[in-house]
């Protein structure tokens, strides 16, 4: 996955991230290969995706705290996606920690934390993956799920990847579906897809295993529609008394300018 983890340089984004728990096999150690069936699964699933002009789904979101030396803290989201390709985004997040609004309308990218009224503004790119990848490399951020609403998903997700395999059928809130396991330098992922006649991707699993207490962090996938919405969607109209700030350049090293 190529923007896995981020921590993000504005501190009302800190929860905004995805992530889950990877499983192993029991008593064997993972295959060092890549399993045909699994790149297969997850290729459709992705064409799939990146063939759909609009696309909407929602997420149930879990993930970890870590707290030292390594207690984990759980927390719940609940996030809305609406995007129209090539250039307009919509993302509503609601958490027990932050909740705040993305839009990317074509010409600007919008942030706005709700709890502080607050928000900001960028000159967006041609596409919604230059934008946000204009914006990850300037700020150190980006939206949660990326990958999943990225124009090309599947370079996305396989792009780190040194090992993944097919583990078998499972049913992810009544749905049945096939279960892969993808295997990277810093973590393991997981992802459902849906065994039918479109392969919905129905849950999304990050083990972040090289961090302490190896924090877990998973998305359920709902609420799948491809029909067309009213611009006005991706449109942000400021809420009254809300004030504009300014975003802050983060520095190759970690720091900020």
């Amino acid at each position: 996955m190529s923007r896995y983890l981020n921590l993000w340089s504005i501190a009302l984004c800190t929860a905004l991230i995805v992530g889950t728990a990877a499983s192993t096999q029991a008593a064997t150690a993972p295959p060092r290969t890549q399993d045909p069936t699994a790149i297969r699964i997850l290729k459709s699933a992705t064409d799939f995706l990146k063939a759909q002009q609009n696309y909407a789904f929602s997420a149930d979101i879990v993930f970890d705290d870590v707290l030292p030396p390594d207690f984990k803290i759980q927390h719940h989201a609940v996030v809305q996606y609406s995007a129209q390709r090539p250039d307009k985004l919509r993302v509503d997040y609601a958490g027990d920690r932050r909740n705040a609004n993305f839009y990317i309308d074509g010409k600007n990218f919008t942030l706005y934390d709700q709890n502080a009224n607050v928000y900001g503004v960028l000159a967006a790119n041609s596409d919604i993956d230059a934008t946000l990848n204009a914006i990850f490399a300037k700020y150190d951020f980006t939206i949660p799920l990326a990958d999943v609403v990225s124009n090309d998903p599947y370079t996305a997700f396989m792009s780190a990847v040194q090992s993944c395999w097919y583990v078998d059928k499972a049913t992810v809130r009544g749905f049945p579906t096939h279960h892969l396991v993808f295997v990277q330098k810093d973590l393991d992922w997981q992802i459902w897809v849906d065994d039918g006649q479109q392969p919905l991707i129905r849950e999304l699993a990050i083990t972040y295993k090289n961090l302490p207490g190896q924090p877990e962090y998973a998305a359920t996938f709902t609420d799948w529609n491809f029909r067309a919405v009213d611009n006005s969607v991706f449109a942000f109209t400021p809420p009254k008394n809300a004030v504009l700030i300014d975003f802050i350049a983060v520095k190759s090293s970690g720091g900020i300018k």
